[in-house]
């Protein structure tokens, strides 16, 4: 994903304290494994778990938010135990927790026979990229109406950030763990959705980005690991 399209949520008063939330898709999945059949990490995926670190300033993270799919939590535990080894030598913390939340995965997406065979068709015939803008077109309708709907699976996921914003505010992230940065851990088919109903419009009309649709012009569909960084900003008075 472009850099320079990555958004940013801020407040409107003074600010006291910056935090961040890291939002990346899980490590790259073994080949020929189906959706559903709790698909596991190859071993070039565990690594890339491993080395999300490299990505930030060596410290260990705070919890960590996962889908109920099988290599999101893989991908997690392979950042984990990375991070706790620099944190513990660093900062002296130890781990943070790993939470399971549905609101990052929608069972429709492979329940609906319709949808599932239409999409792998069109990933197989013309790649990733066009399945998933193929998906992003349907915007507020629910493809063939029975998978979530795009905005739908973009609502979804920005609950889960609204979530941990609500946590700051109210101060309940006291202890040290709790000013670490979350990371959320997902899938291009939630993240993507989610970027396209906050900088679409941004993306779409900019004539000096290359391509036809969101998913070309913003560099391609999300790789294994790649993502964006969400800045929250907690004022005086929560």
């Amino acid at each position: 994903m472009n850099k320079k399209l990555q958004p940013k949520f801020k407040t409107k008063e003074q600010i006291v304290t910056r935090y961040i939330i890291d939002c990346r898709r899980h490590g790259e999945k073994e080949e020929g494994e189906k959706e559903g059949k709790k698909p596991r990490l190859s071993e070039k995926g565990e690594t890339q778990g491993k080395y999300i670190t490299a990505f930030k300033p060596p410290y260990a993270t705070g919890d960590v938010y996962v889908s109920k799919i099988h290599r999101t939590r893989q991908t997690a535990n392979a950042m984990q135990e990375t991070e706790w080894k620099e944190g513990k030598e660093i900062l002296g913390l130890g781990k943070g927790k790993i939470f399971e939340t549905e609101r990052l995965w929608d069972e429709t997406f492979w329940k609906s026979k319709k949808f599932r065979d239409s999409y792998f068709k069109i990933k197989k015939e013309k790649g990733v990229d066009a399945a998933n803008q193929w998906y992003l077109d349907f915007k507020e309708q629910k493809p063939f109406g029975e998978a979530i709907s795009p905005e739908e699976a973009a609502a979804s996921y920005a609950n889960v950030i609204l979530g941990l914003a609500d946590k700051l505010a109210l101060g309940k992230e006291k202890n040290k763990m709790g000013k670490l940065p979350k990371t959320i851990i997902s899938h291009d088919l939630v993240m993507e959705p989610f970027l396209y109903f906050t900088i679409g419009k941004q993306v779409e009309k900019d004539r000096d980005l290359k391509g036809e649709g969101f998913i070309e012009k913003s560099g391609g569909a999300l790789e294994p690991i790649s993502g964006l960084e969400i800045e929250l900003e907690k004022k005086d008075n929560g």
